[in-house]
């Protein structure tokens, strides 16, 4: 996504689960959110952006209750996430870390012998390339995504044209580099 076609426009991008953004988003201190909020307060809307498949992987092959699996290492992917992983807690390993950002988690899971669950797009080019395993018997699930932002916001033409490139991000190709 470009936005240097907007020159007047400041942006600042955030990623934080536990900030009410939707708040920010109706009291005015941000233009938009992307959350996983699919009903909005009064006054805001919400577009669909992005349905994420949610798979466990491991730095190694590995089944599901198996006495070999790795340690399970929950990452926060967002409260949607961790409804769907309440619901299948009782199918994984003991849970002994936490880690609050995917993509360290994500890492972590690359360093040691651990499992956790991420999106299946991030996990996509470690999977061909070997460096991680899909989880035989672990269920997948989905998480959906959305923009959300306030119907009386006065920045019209930047709300489309962030719209319009947060849309074309469901159809990249280009997958995070984790090094």
């Amino acid at each position: 996504m470009d936005f240097r076609a907007l020159p007047e426009t400041e942006l600042e991008l955030n990623f934080d689960f536990n900030t009410d953004m939707l708040k920010s988003v109706q009291d005015g201190r941000l233009d938009m959110a992307i959350t996983q909020a699919a009903a909005p307060a009064r006054g805001l809307r919400a577009l669909p952006l992005l349905d994420e498949a949610m798979v466990l992987v491991a730095r190694s092959p590995a089944n599901l209750n198996d006495d070999r699996m790795p340690a399970f290492v929950r990452l926060d992917w967002g409260p949607q996430f961790n409804g769907q992983i309440a619901r299948i807690a009782s199918h994984l390993p003991g849970n002994k870390l936490s880690i609050g950002n995917g993509i360290l988690g994500l890492r972590y899971i690359l360093e040691h012998d651990a499992c956790g669950y991420v999106p299946l797009r991030t996990a996509r080019p470690l999977l061909q390339q070997k460096r991680l395993y899909r989880v035989k018997r672990a269920p997948k699930f989905m998480i959906n995504g959305h923009i959300v932002y306030s119907e009386d916001n006065p920045n019209h033409l930047f709300l489309e044209r962030a719209i319009e490139g947060f849309r074309g991000l469901r159809t990249s190709h280009s997958e995070p580099a984790l090094n």
